[in-house]
């Protein structure tokens, strides 16, 4: 047993031959290779500042799901247990079951002691041996000792507060915080806006008008946004999925042929207009994810009253939703208002 000490010093070091710090999907990823790798005897020490693997679905909003098919969303060649279509998007709390199977599975092949709530601190390597600090969040202090070091933990985003409000009519909630399908929002009939037209605006406005048909909703899309579609191109569904669809590499070697150095706003016209889908009348971003397709492109301008018939916004599920834009997309882009 080890027995930790509040302050700067350990009362005890652990030694591994791989430490990974980052228990999302690219530290069970580096898990799972090097679990190819190392014998029986051998040891991994898995770290990660969150108190359970799953990195960032953590602690992102509560409905959001897979922009891709869940047999392609695992730790190396880990088989899902959901017993669903290969075309499924698993839901926030389905990859984190996967996330915890993963490292079950990982577990039956090679020795993984898992430290979680601790955040690295530092690392530095000497005569071929790298020490890692890490603290837990009652200033507890554990150090690691490994041949190798795995950082995999992503780029850290942290999810965002609330958007300040001058006005205490408005209640401004993050997404993050708060889910749009709760008691809080099901309270009040008052329109709702939501900041963002990305991935997650989008998954907060069809949360809304799916749960409260009806309801205004409107949505301050910056200059819009476009996103690669899914299930025509790179996840077609169905038998489909037998004959149809496109290698991201082809598209890779189709981008390098059309781009000559100097055209860059007609190559992404002409991707946007080939291989994407959107929304709102005007797009100025592209957002390297993927969504359907929808069934018509084509929408009402701002300030009507519409439904649409994707899988994201059904129509099934009417509502008022109003569009608004500006010039620039706000730089924090995750927050709703109701």
């Amino acid at each position: 047993m080890i027995r930790f000490m509040s302050g700067s010093e350990p009362s005890a070091v652990e030694r591994c031959d791989v430490c990974i710090v980052g228990a999302g999907i690219a530290g069970l990823n580096a898990l799972f290779v090097a679990g190819q790798y190392l014998s029986g005897d051998q040891k991994v020490i898995l770290v990660d500042r969150r108190e359970r693997v799953g990195g960032m679905w953590l602690d992102t909003y509560p409905y959001v799901r897979l922009h891709q098919p869940h047999p392609m969303f695992t730790a190396g060649n880990i088989k899902w247990t959901l017993g669903k279509d290969p075309s499924y998007l698993g839901t926030k709390y389905e990859v984190l079951d996967h996330f915890a199977h993963c490292l079950y599975v990982i577990r039956q092949r090679v020795r993984v002691d898992g430290f979680f709530g601790w955040d690295m601190k530092s690392d530095e390597e000497t005569d071929g041996v790298v020490r890692i600090r890490c603290r837990s969040s009652d200033g507890r202090i554990l150090v690691v000792e490994t041949k190798r070091l795995i950082k995999a933990y992503g780029i850290g985003v942290m999810p965002n507060d609330p958007l300040e409000v001058s006005s205490t009519r408005v209640q401004s909630v993050s997404p993050d915080f708060c889910d749009m399908r709760g008691d809080d929002m099901r309270a009040s009939d008052t329109p709702v806006w939501v900041i963002g037209g990305g991935k997650t605006g989008m998954d907060t406005a069809h949360a809304l008008i799916t749960e409260y048909p009806g309801r205004e909703v409107n949505l301050v899309a910056g200059s819009g946004t476009f996103f690669t579609t899914r299930d025509r191109f790179f996840f077609p569904t169905g038998v489909r999925r037998w004959w149809d669809g496109m290698r991201f590499s082809s598209l890779g070697a189709e981008f390098a042929r059309r781009f000559d150095g100097s055209n860059e706003t007609a190559v992404w016209d002409w991707h946007r207009d080939n291989y994407c889908t959107w929304v709102t009348p005007e797009t100025g971003n592209f957002w390297r994810g993927c969504c359907p397709r929808p069934r018509t492109k084509r929408f009402p301008k701002a300030s009507t009253t519409w439904s649409w018939t994707t899988s994201w916004m059904p129509s099934t599920a009417p509502a008022r939703l109003r569009w608004c834009y500006v010039a620039e997309p706000p730089k924090r882009s995750n927050g709703a208002a109701g």
